[in-house]
């Protein structure tokens, strides 16, 4: 469960990681892993449709 006040959850993922990439001595693969963050939308400074932030 995740708590939180922001309207907006984007997912990351490791879609795009190399092998030259390492974490604590292993090299990084494809689709290791994955992140969310909760935050505004993530455009809104650019698209006036969306919610302004402040």
């Amino acid at each position: 469960m995740v708590g939180t006040d922001e309207p907006y959850v984007v997912l990351y993922t490791g879609n795009m990681l190399e092998d030259t990439f390492i974490i604590r001595g292993i090299a990084c693969q494809k689709h290791l892993g994955l992140c969310l963050e909760t935050q505004h939308p993530p455009n809104a400074v650019q698209n006036q449709q969306l919610p302004p932030i402040y």
